[in-house]
C-alpha cells in the first residue's frame, strides 16, 4: 500500500532527524548502522505492540513519534545489541545489522516489552 510505504519512509526520515540530535558521540556511532532497526522499533512504540500489519502502519500518526519514543527505541536496540554480542563474541557492529540473530533478539526484546 502506498500509505504504508509512505509512513515507513517518514518514520525513517524522523529517525534520521532524531539520530542527528544524539549528543553522546559514542552512542551516535554505535546506532548509526541501525537506523532501519530503530525505525522498526519506533513503529512498535508508536503502535504500542511488538508486531503489526500493513493496515496498522497505514494508520500511524507520525505526530506520535517523538523524542521520547525515539529514546526508548534506542534503549531497546542497545539492549538487543548487547544481548546479541554477549552470545556472539565474534560479532562486530557493522555486520551485526545484517544478521538474522540480531533481528531475532530485537523481536524477543519487543515481545517482552509489549506482551
Amino acid at each position: 500500500s502506498f500509505k504504508a510505504y509512505l509512513n515507513c519512509c517518514l518514520l525513517l526520515k524522523n529517525t534520521n532527524e532524531f539520530w542527528g540530535n544524539i549528543e553522546d558521540s559514542n552512542l551516535k556511532v554505535i546506532v548509526s548502522n541501525f537506523k532501519l532497526h530503530l525505525s522498526r522499533i519506533a513503529a512498535s512504540f508508536v503502535l504500542n505492540k511488538s508486531t503489526f500489519n500493513t493496515d496498522e502502519i497505514e494508520s500511524i500518526d507520525l505526530n506520535d513519534y517523538d523524542q521520547l519514543k525515539f529514546d526508548k527505541s534506542v534503549r531497546l536496540l542497545m539492549d538487543a545489541i548487547f544481548s546479541y554480542q554477549k552470545d556472539n563474541k565474534e560479532a562486530n557492529l557493522i555486520n551485526m545489522a545484517k544478521t538474522k540473530g540480531l533481528t531475532d533478539e530485537m523481536m524477543i526484546q519487543l515481545n517482552n516489552k509489549f506482551q
